[in-house]
């Protein structure tokens, strides 16, 4: 199967991109971890983003309110 097609079936079964599905679940990790007590910073630097900037400014987007709250 060749990248165009696989990308192309998976957009068609999860309604994103590969891309946007791993952002997703890193982003999807890490609230369950804050959710457990971890603090934010921690818990971005777990799933793999290096600026806490970043990483408010993704979970905000994807899920309303920031980390902390």
């Amino acid at each position: 199967m060749s990248r165009a097609v696989l990308h192309r079936k998976f957009k068609q079964a999860t309604t994103m991109s590969p891309i946007q599905f791993v952002k997703a679940m890193r982003l999807n990790t890490a609230a369950m971890k804050i959710a457990a007590g971890m603090n934010v910073s921690s818990a971005a630097m777990d799933v793999g983003y290096v600026s806490t900037s970043q990483f408010s400014r993704k979970f905000k987007r994807m899920y309303g309110p920031a980390p902390k709250q």
